[in-house]
Formats: C-alpha cells, structure tokens, sequence
C-alpha cells in the first residue's frame, strides 16, 4: 500500500476512534448522570417514606403514652383512693373527676373501674356512666391481657407500646405512684376497630396509708378515630393522615398497613408524603436530560465539523503528496515516486528471497528538442501526454512508469525470468511504432532505451538508475532508436570518458593545451595559401590524447 494511502487511512482510523471515544465518554457520563440523579431522588423519596413511617409508628407510641398519661393525672392521686377503693365508690366524684373529665377533656370513649379482683365497679360510655357489668362483658376479651400486664403478669404476643410512658416515670423520686403503681396500653382490636386499650393502678401520690390491699384499675378505651390520627398527622405536619380500610392509591399517597399489637390487621395508613426527590426527578432531571441532548447535538456537530476538516486536510494533504509525487503534465509518477517504489521492490526482494528481477528501463524521446525549436513548447507538452498514454497502453499493469521531466522517462517492472527485459524493450520500442497525433500533424517520434537488472546490475535505485541511463547513452551513441542493456564495459566507458573529463578541464586550467600552425599548400601551383590553426592536447603521462576521444567526452547526443 503506497505510504500516502496508508497514511491517510490511519487519521481516518484515528478520527474515528476518537469519534467513538468522544461518543462513549458523553454517553457514558450522561448516563451515569441521569442515574445519579434518578437514583438521589428515587433514594430521597425512599429515605422520606421511610422517615415518615418511622415518624408514624413513634407518633402512635407516643400517643398510646399520652394515653397513659392522661390516665395517670388521676390514677396517681390520693383523692382517687379515697373516692373509688375506700369502701364504696362516691359515684358523683367519680363520674366528674374521672368519667367526664376522661371522656370530655382527652376523648377517651369508655372509662371502666376494675376492683381488687378486676372485676368492673364503674363504666362511663360515651358520655354516659352506664352499668358496669353488661358494659364490660362486651370488651372483657380485648381488655384481658392489658389487665393482666398491668398487675405485674406477661402479655405474650402483643408488642410493646408504652416504653416511652415507661421512661418517664424513672424521673420520679418522691411520687409514690410512680413507685408501686402498674400500667399497660396496647392498641388492639376492638368489635373490628382499633382502639388504645390502656389500664393503670389507682395509687395514691403522698399518704401511702391510703393504700389497702391490691389497688383498682382504671381501664380505657380510646378509639383510634379519624380526630387521634389527625392530631398525630398535625404533630408530624402530615395533614392528610388517615386510617382507612383500603388502601388509596395516588402517585405521592403512602398506604401503610396498620396492625394491632397482636398482629390482627386494621387497616391501612395513609398520607401524602413530601417528596424531596420530587423536583431532582420532574424539573432537574428534564433539565439535565435536555442538556444532555444539547451536549450531544454540539458534539455531533463539533464532530462533523472536525470530520469536514479533517477530511478537507487530508485531502489537501493527499493532493500536496500527489503533487509531490507525480508529474504535472502527465500526471505520472515523477522520479521522487519511482524511487520510493524502486527502494520498496529491492526492500521486498531481500526480505523474500524468491529468484525474482527488478528491470528498470530509460526512455528518452529521440530530437524531441527539434519539435519544441519547430512546433513550440505547447506542442512539445501535447506531444510529451501523448506518449505518456502510449507507453501506459503498451506496458503490463504491474508495470511502474514514471516521468522524470523533460522526454525522459522510466519504467520499473518485477520479473521472474530474465527473457522479461527482451519482452520489456520490444514494448517499449513498440509504443514508437505509430506515429503521433500533434496539432493535427502526424509527428514519427522515435525514442532510445536503456535497461539495467537487479540484482547483477545493483543494489540500490542509484545503481540501477545510474546503469540504466549509461545503457540510454550508448544507444544515443550508436544511433538512437534502440534498445540497450547495461553491461559492465559501458560503465567502464563511461568511467574512462569522466576521467577524461576531469583531465582535460585540469589541463585548460594548468595551460597544457598547445597551438599549433598547419599550412594549407595549394595541389595547383604547391604554393602555401594559408595556415590552419590546430589545438593538441599532451598528456603528461598518457602522451598525445585524440582530439576526437576529447571531443566525444564534451558532449551527449540528443
């Protein structure tokens, strides 16, 4: 592959590798940023609904504590003692400071006093202090567990709520309730709705003497109504907090299961989370892939562009390095060309070895100066394209011709057999047999050949082309329109005619050269009818030197 094609085909090569580089970089990276992107507010979506149910589950705790603590401003009280365990339950007191204040000043639906033996002394429902027993038997099953881990026992199964409550009681020192009182708030299911289920021990909080025997309870049931969850969404700024029975669906609404302490399902717990992602994935992220797309189309066109000029120089580039390389005129391969092919053919029969020739041949057109003195330069041009087509029709394909400039030009041909150089000559010769067309004159142009072959002629293009143009000049001596091929005598010759060369300009310089007179004698009368003045040469060491052997070494046919 000739080295301009070759190169031209590696910056292609290398343009497109760095296109594709360029490609996979942006697309690369405008992936890994909108996944990152996607990813931070998928994740702070995820974080937040998480955070919220967390939020939740706490607020439910502590409201189940509330409960506890509501409980507590009246279970923990001397006067409730005295009023509910003292012998009988002062029923007017009772229903003020405990019923009505439970129910009217912290919601809780049905309040129920449990004595020593649990068993249900007083039931306010609703609003209304109701008889205790039928009242009681309705939720006696719910409220069984709860009773029991208020008195001291276990509650296998149900998960524990009033840790908090429980915390806050170890910051009393002096109040007796905190000391020997008992408590448990769960939240359950209650008739098929979820309720805070909570019970406590009636203690008092100074005089301990007050206290005979196992303390009452005081037991209630607060339903989780759409008002307790509201207070909890206000707490949390989550207003739409809800339980319902279905889950809603929407694209920011969480439904969260809600389950009873027991694991019995009550339904679901819904809210419209915040979304703090919602803005990286609907504004950003469009923002980001937009500009994405803007980046690429810059890119694709800096790209194009880049390929235009890079295409546009290799062009210029290949068009300089064909200049370079071929003949203007003809548009051949010029001398520089031939010899970077020469040098690769010599290259390639070293490295082979395979028994193959390199023929290179000289052409030079006979008198083609007397066409540029008689028809004109233009003329001589017409002529010169003219015979560069006719040598190209009449050589093989593989064959290299070339123009070295003026009527000379060479051909490289890659033989195997030495009868090559005979067919090369004939073809050469051949392409002279028919006259040329120039002007509308038919020119007959004839034109000397001199072939040399490697490898017995040389090793390098100097040598084959310094042999193959010794073979044209003998063929110019001898005549022209021939075919010469080189062969050691002609170099000799040549070697022999530069000495000679080189002697006489030295002895012009040094004033060897003497003249000498030659009387002319009349054959008529034998009278002298003048001199002929003759200029002879002496060589100090070779003797007299021919004027005609000095003469021939001055000068080169045409």
């Amino acid at each position: 592959m000739p080295p301009s094609i070759s190169r031209s085909a590696h910056y292609k090569n290398d343009l497109r590798r760095l296109t594709a580089m360029i490609g996979m970089a942006l697309a690369f990276f405008g992936v890994v940023l909108v996944a990152v992107i996607f990813y931070t507010g998928w994740s702070a979506d995820r974080d937040a609904v998480q955070r919220e149910r967390q939020q939740v589950e706490n607020a439910l705790d502590d409201g189940v504590s509330r409960v506890l603590d509501e409980q507590k401003s009246i279970a923990w009280w001397d006067d409730a003692v005295i009023n509910v365990a003292g012998g009988e339950i002062n029923s007017t007191w009772v229903d003020i400071e405990i019923g009505a204040f439970l129910n009217e000043t912290y919601g809780h639906d049905e309040v129920y006093i449990l004595n020593s033996a649990d068993k249900p002394v007083y039931a306010y429902v609703n609003g209304v202090n109701v008889e205790p027993r039928e009242a009681f038997t309705r939720h006696e099953g719910a409220a069984e567990p709860v009773v029991r881990e208020a008195r001291g026992g276990e509650a296998p199964g149900l998960r524990e709520r009033a840790r908090a409550f429980e915390l806050g009681q170890g910051n009393y020192r002096e109040l007796l309730g905190a000391t020997h009182a008992g408590w448990s708030a769960h939240v359950l299911n209650v008739d098929g709705r979820p309720y805070v289920v909570s019970a406590i021990t009636i203690v008092p909080n100074v005089d301990a003497s007050l206290l005979h025997g196992t303390p009452y309870l005081l037991l209630s049931f607060v339903s989780l109504d759409t008002d307790f969850v509201s207070t909890i969404g206000a707490g949390l700024l989550l207003p739409d907090l809800a339980l319902r029975e279905a889950p809603v669906r929407g694209a920011a609404v969480v439904a969260e299961p809600f389950m009873a302490d027991d694991e019995t399902p009550l339904g679901n717990l819904t809210w419209t989370t915040r979304r703090p992602g919602h803005v990286l994935m609907v504004f950003i992220l469009p923002l980001v892939i937009v500009g994405l797309i803007c980046a690429s189309l810059l890119t694709a066109a800096f790209i194009r562009r880049l390929k235009r000029a890079s295409a546009a120089l290799s062009n210029r580039e290949a068009e300089s390095r064909h200049q370079a390389l071929h003949d203007a005129l003809s548009g051949l391969p010029n001398r520089r060309n031939f010899v970077e092919r020469l040098q690769g053919a010599l290259d390639g029969m070293v490295q082979t070895r395979n028994n193959t020739y390199l023929l290179v041949a000289y052409i030079d057109v006979d008198r083609f100066k007397d066409i540029n003195d008689t028809m004109g330069h233009q003329a001589g041009d017409t002529l010169i394209m003219a015979v560069a087509a006719r040598l190209k029709g009449v050589l093989a394909r593989e064959d290299f011709l070339a123009r070295f400039g003026g009527d000379e030009f060479a051909v490289l041909r890659i033989a195997t057999r030495e009868e090559a150089a005979e067919d090369l000559a004939g073809r050469l010769r051949a392409a002279f047999d028919e006259s040329f067309d120039v002007w509308g004159q038919h020119v007959r142009m004839t034109a000397s050949v001199g072939i040399s072959m490697a490898p017995e002629h040389g090793s390098t293009p100097q040598e084959l082309m310094r042999h193959a143009d010794i073979a044209l000049y003998q063929g110019k001596n001898q005549g022209r329109d021939r075919a010469m091929f080189f062969c050691a005598e002609m170099a000799a010759e040549v070697e022999q005619r530069r000495e000679v060369e080189l002697e006489l300009e030295a002895a012009l310089n040094a004033g060897e050269l003497m003249l000498y007179y030659q009387p002319v004698v009349s054959c008529a009368d034998g009278r002298v009818k003048g001199l002929e003045a003759l200029l002879r040469w002496r060589h100090p060491t070779k003797g007299d030197i021919s004027p005609a052997r000095s003469c021939r070494s001055r000068r080169r046919p045409g």
